[in-house]
Parts: structure tokens; C-alpha cells; sequence
């Protein structure tokens, strides 16, 4: 039986049961035995295909089998309650999910061991299944538990400590939206830069996953730095340019725009409209937008409009000549003043970047709902 964890790529092997099954049917437990080796290939054969779905009933009767075939000191249980948990991860039941994989945790507990190197992952993938947005604590403790592990087996500056607590913060970014994920980022991007070099692309990716953090605290300029080094190790003139490339690009747009360096957003808004095939009729996005302001008249009266915009990109992804053709007039010069900050990736053709007219946008003022 083999359990996968999904949030680091770990993978836990528990031992193949069919030796243990043929000793049980023996004792006449012939059905169940069958019934299980069922259960557990069509959860293979599905999960293996992505269906979660038609897999999570599966491995639900796979587990419980098991555990009643196996007992809970054998180690194929706890493992079979791994699988079932992750796929109930899959398919969206996250009560469910917690349930069961708390109940992994103390049956790996059981097996090897509470200090055992097996609880890692499963504590990990716990940790993840219980996160809440901007409430961490709980996502942290089994962090923090498995991460107080991984110290004692692979030690502080390993590769495997360092790639967990990357995973830890991305995580808490991700799912909490909580700053405490810097905490677990800038460890984790110090570790792996020494254990591996600023080269290396899981370095890059752990200065990437901090930019972003840095960027959704306003400190644009340490996220500056970040990202600049993220991008050293993405960009490769010997392969494709990946998706990651793009999106550090666009981040320094970002980052850029909202320092006032415009000139410096101009190259990499230039690199994403290198990779990017685009047609003339095809919806045409900004990389940076910064809203308008709402018109302090119309925000007294609670008025409500929109205004349609037209306007040329130029070669350097910079809005030229706006102009309104449509809406509401009290929202027009909120409107011009908005799109001329907006910046976007130029076309290319033949390898030069240049100008797009008669580009459109819809910028619509409404009050939230209370």
C-alpha cells in the first residue's frame, strides 16, 4: 500500500499487503481479503487517472477494510488512511478530510513511532487541510510539528528542512493570507540559497514566493530584490520561457509602477509581450491597473455610471491617447486620469515590439454593498 503526499512531492511507501491478505483468507476471511484487493485497485487505477471522484468511495472502503483485516498496528493501515484523507482533500470534504487525517497522524504515531520520520508528510498535508483564511494557528502547529521533526532527522540546514518550510509558506500565503508565512519563507530562501546556490530554481522559487508576500505588504522595494533574483533563475535563452518567468515579470511591473520607476517596467513589460503570442482581436489586459478615484460629487449624491475608454498601447506597454467614447460624464476624467498609469505587454511582430489602436476598456463605478 502506498500513501502519496501532494503538498511536497514526498511519498510514503508502506508495504505491499498481498502476502498478509492470502494468510487471512485462510483463516476465512476470504471475502474481505477480495474485497479489499477490489477496493484498493480501483482506488489506484482512479487516483492515478485524476478521478477523484469515483475514487474517494474507494479508498473509503479500502481503509476500512484494511483496518479491520491489517489491525491498526500494521503499517499498511495508517497508510490507507492517508490515502483516503488526501482524497477526500481532492474532492472538497474538508471536515471529512481533517477527520481522517488526524486520524493518519495517530495511527503512523501508533506504527513508528511519535518522533518517527513517516508523521513529516501526513502532518504537512494535516496543516494544509486545516487551513483558514487569515487564521493560521492551527495550519501552524502541524507545520510546526512536522518541521520540528524534519530538524531532528535531516537537520536545520538540510535541503528536505528547507523545501518543507518553502512548502509551509507558500501554504500560509496561499490559504490563510496571513503574513506569518515570511516567518517560514525567508528561512526557507536562506537555507536553500546556501544549501544550493542562487542559481538554482528552488532557490528562485522561495525568493519568488517572498516577493509576493513583500508585494501584499507594500514593501515594494524589498520585493524589488526578490524578484530580480527569482528571475536569474528562471530565465534560460536555451529553453521556453515558463509560466513562473512571466508571472516574476509582470510582478516587477507591479512593483515598479507602484514605486514610481515606470521606465523600469518598460523591459519587462516588453519580456512578457515577447512570450506571448497575441492577436489584434483578442481581449487585450493590463499587467498594472490602478483604479480610478471615485468622483467626491458623485460619491455625496450616490451616483453610479461606468465610462468606455479607447486608447493606443504603445511599444512599451504604455496607454497613449485616451479618449471617452461612451458613459457617464461626471466619471470622465477620473476615468482618463486611471488608464494613463495602466501598463501592458506590447505586441510583437517579426520579433519588434509595436503600437496597438483602438484598444477598449470599461471602468464602472458602483458603491459596495454594506
Amino acid at each position: 500500500v502506498t500513501a502519496t503526499n501532494r503538498v511536497s512531492g514526498w511519498r510514503v511507501t508502506a508495504g505491499i499487503a498481498l502476502g498478509f491478505i492470502s494468510s487471512i483468507a485462510l483463516a476465512g476471511d476470504a471475502d474481505e481479503a477480495s474485497a479489499f484487493k477490489a477496493a484498493y485497485a480501483a482506488y489506484q487505477e482512479y487516483e492515478a487517472s485524476g478521478d477523484y471522484e469515483r475514487a474517494m468511495p474507494e479508498a473509503k472502503t479500502a481503509y476500512e477494510l484494511g483496518r479491520r483485516l491489517f489491525g491498526e498496528e500494521h503499517k499498511n493501515t495508517p497508510a490507507l488512511a492517508y490515502n483516503y484523507g488526501l482524497t477526500l482533500v481532492e474532492v472538497g470534504l474538508e471536515s471529512e478530510s481533517r477527520k481522517i487525517l488526524r486520524q493518519a497522524v495517530d495511527l503512523y504515531a501508533s506504527v513508528y513511532g511519535r518522533d518517527s520520520a513517516e508523521l513529516i508528510p501526513v502532518l504537512m498535508d494535516l496543516g494544509t487541510a486545516t487551513a483558514k483564511a487569515l487564521r493560521p494557528e492551527k495550519q501552524k502547529s502541524h507545520y510546526n510539528r512536522a518541521l520540528k521533526l524534519a530538524r531532528k532527522h535531516y537537520g536545520r540546514e538540510s535541503i528536505r528542512y528547507g523545501r518543507l518550510l518553502l512548502d509551509a509558506g507558500v501554504e500560509i500565503l496561499n490559504k490563510a493570507q496571513s503574513p506569518a508565512a515570511k516567518k517560514y519563507l525567508k528561512e526557507a530562501y536562506e537555507i536553500l540559497s546556501n544549501a544550493l546556490g542562487d542559481e538554482d530554481p528552488t532557490t528562485g522559487y522561495a525568493a519568488f514566493q517572498l516577493a509576493r508576500l513583500e508585494v501584499a505588504t507594500k514593501r515594494y522595494a524589498e520585493a524589488e530584490g526578490h524578484l530580480l533574483s527569482a528571475l536569474r533563475t528562471f530565465e534560460d535563452p536555451d529553453r521556453p520561457s515558463s509560466y513562473i518567468e512571466m508571472s516574476t515579470h509582470a510582478w516587477l511591473v507591479s512593483v515598479y509602477e507602484e514605486l514610481g520607476e515606470s521606465e523600469k517596467s518598460t523591459a519587462h513589460c516588453q519580456a512578457i509581450g515577447r512570450m506571448t503570442s497575441m492577436t489584434e482581436d483578442q481581449e487585450y489586459l493590463p499587467l498594472f491597473r490602478r483604479s480610478p478615484k471615485y468622483p467626491l460629487s458623485a460619491r455625496r449624491t450616490g451616483k453610479e455610471g461606468y465610462v468606455d475608454v479607447r486608447f493606443t498601447v504603445d511599444h512599451e506597454g504604455i496607454v497613449r491617447d485616451p479618449e471617452v467614447i461612451h458613459g457617464h460624464g461626471i466619471f470622465t476624467n477620473a476615468s482618463l486620469e486611471a488608464v494613463k498609469t495602466w501598463r501592458y505587454a506590447p505586441r510583437f511582430v517579426d520579433g519588434q515590439p509595436v503600437s496597438t489602436p483602438n484598444v477598449l476598456t470599461r471602468l464602472t463605478f458602483t458603491f459596495a454593498d454594506p
